[in-house]
């Protein structure tokens, strides 16, 4: 309804090395390289006309990683890492009513690959009945793709209509992501007839569009999870309540 018939053939290659550098230090790096094609069929919808050419990307991604054993129970985890993402299919050539968000959703053809820097810092614990971790993250991308309102509403067929929808452009922007999360997986007990766990996790964001110094739409600012699982040999049941601002 809103996007072509889109063929997306993607190859990748990638490496992961770890290390035991020292009784307590152990070191990660990962490295990726993919190529992605994603070619479009217009199928002869005059809406679809920027939808003519196939688009390619190679993207590249690198990461490192090391965890430092405090204790028995606590150590510290870091990780560091440069990745790049291809355009999906919806982001490049999407024009039309998305019926599911109320909105009118423009691609860009023009997309270039979404770039990042993203670094994060947690203190973990294990004790036995509680695992879990808290920490904090910072990601900041010379070009992350959005979904970014322009401020007009169109109608079914994109013209302007002051009852229409609003429409959404998808656009590459200078961003900033930075928060905290924290997470525990609390043993409440075990028997014959299963065992019983409680998980609980959270997490805070802000996440700013660098070229307006707006807020990034679409991007929750906190959210709280929480959830009882149940395991019993090979069965596994659960339940999960999650609070999103």
């Amino acid at each position: 309804a809103f996007v072509p018939q889109t063929d997306t053939d993607a190859g990748a290659l990638f490496i992961l090395e770890e290390l035991q550098a020292t009784e307590r230090l152990k070191l990660s790096l990962g490295g990726r390289i993919e190529h992605t094609t994603v070619d479009p069929d217009a199928q002869g919808k005059d809406r679809f006309a920027a939808a003519d050419n196939s688009s390619k990307f190679t993207a590249g991604s690198l990461s490192s990683g090391a965890v430092y054993t405090l204790t028995p129970v606590w150590s510290l985890a870091a990780t560091l890492g440069y990745t790049e993402r291809a355009p999906t299919f919806y982001e490049l050539y999407a024009n039309g009513a998305h019926v599911a968000t109320g909105t009118y959703e423009r691609g860009n053809a023009d997309l270039s690959k979404e770039k990042a820097v993203s670094s994060d810092l947690a203190l973990r614990f294990d004790n036995g009945t509680h695992k879990g971790s808290a920490g904090v993250f910072y990601s900041h991308f010379s070009n992350y793709i959005g979904l970014l309102g322009s401020g007009r509403t169109v109608d079914d067929d994109g013209q302007d209509d002051a009852s229409g929808i609003p429409e959404f452009n998808y656009a590459g922007v200078r961003a900033r992501f930075s928060g905290f999360e924290a997470q525990d997986h609390w043993k409440l007990g075990e028997n014959r007839y299963g065992s019983l766990a409680l998980e609980l996790s959270g997490d805070y964001t802000r996440a700013t569009n660098l070229d307006t110094g707006e807020a990034l739409p679409r991007i929750a600012p906190l959210r709280l999870n929480s959830g009882l699982l149940w395991e019993l040999d090979k069965w596994q049941a659960r339940i999960d309540i999650e609070h999103a601002s």
